[in-house]
């Protein structure tokens, strides 16, 4: 893989942040995008919600990283 990781965090609620992985910032929202949260894959994991976004040909394209609070408010 080559290029940069893109890093947001959001203005408008801090406690996200949303790593979009170099040469995927391209795919369509909603196109054959699918999510899954760590702790499906995990169980028993304990931290901040983390949920990785996979792609067509269930290629990694993001990852967002949501704290703890702002979690439990979502929930």
């Amino acid at each position: 893989m080559t290029g940069k990781i893109e890093l947001e965090l959001y203005s408008s609620d801090a406690r996200v942040a949303r790593a979009s992985l170099p040469g995927r910032n391209g795919a369509v929202r909603g196109g054959g995008e699918r999510g899954v949260r760590l702790e499906e894959l995990l169980p028993g994991y304990e931290g901040p919600e983390v949920r990785l976004k996979f792609g067509e040909n269930d290629e990694l394209i993001r990852i967002a990283i949501l704290s703890e609070a702002s979690a439990s408010e979502r929930t």
